[in-house]
């Protein structure tokens, strides 16, 4: 875990980077620094994504439980079944009584929980079917799906801000290039670790990118995406 004096100087790094030679006001330096914690939020946003174990463990939990829950309702005998739907109503108390029946079987033969196990079990097919896959480690659900991992994304955004600061010229796909430092840089800042990421890979392939992606603005042409790592812009 990096100091706060540690830190503070990625985030000196990053707007140094940023502004190049030129002078900046104090107005200015404000606005990079917005800039830089958005990018930094953004990261730790990813990381606060559940993994893709974590969200099928939860799936199956929903499911087992609904399940049960369900069979210990219609093992009931009917005094005590007509209980649990009456007695919310004599407490006076509506929003309950709606939230109990919305378990208890109805006349017409609907058995919410069981729908609930259903779902909870289609839901963790059609995530396995759009590319989630339990893998273990730290893999989430929605990186895997938008083939996203937070260096991917990390690169893209430091990318397009180095960009409107310094124009296509300074994105460079270079190894210790302005977007290679600039990544760090921002790395650091927002995870507070001394253990830089493997970027190289990313950084090519994303400097590569913009660059084609400039050529067709300036030549009228629709402008692809940047690559955000998966199939599609593979």
């Amino acid at each position: 875990m990096l100091t706060d004096t540690a830190q503070g100087q990625h985030l000196e790094d990053a707007l140094a980077i940023l502004l190049g030679d030129r002078q900046s006001s104090e107005q200015e330096r404000a606005v990079l620094i917005c800039c830089v914690q958005v990018v930094a939020d953004g990261l730790n946003d990813i990381f606060k994504e559940p993994r893709t174990k974590e969200v099928f463990d939860r799936l199956d939990s929903i499911k087992d439980l609904a399940n049960r829950l369900d069979r210990c309702i219609s093992q009931l005998d009917p005094e005590s079944h007509d209980y649990l739907e009456q007695e919310p109503n004599r407490l006076y108390a509506p929003e309950l009584a709606a939230a109990v029946a919305g378990l208890i079987a109805r006349g017409d033969g609907l058995r919410p929980l069981q729908a609930l196990a259903k779902v909870a079990c289609s839901a963790k097919e059609l995530f396995h079917d759009l590319g989630a896959e339990d893998r273990g480690g730290s893999t989430t659900m929605v990186g895997q799906m938008r083939g996203r991992t937070p260096q991917q994304w990390l690169v893209r955004e430091c990318a397009t801000l180095l960009l409107q600061c310094r124009g296509e010229a300074a994105v460079s796909g270079t190894t210790d290039g302005n977007l290679h430092r600039l990544s760090l840089a921002v790395w650091g800042y927002a995870t507070r670790s001394a253990t830089e990421p493997a970027l190289e890979r990313h950084v090519k392939r994303t400097a590569t990118a913009l660059k084609k992606r400039q050529a067709k603005i300036r030549e009228g042409s629709p402008a692809p995406n940047l690559p955000d790592g998966s199939a599609k812009n593979a």
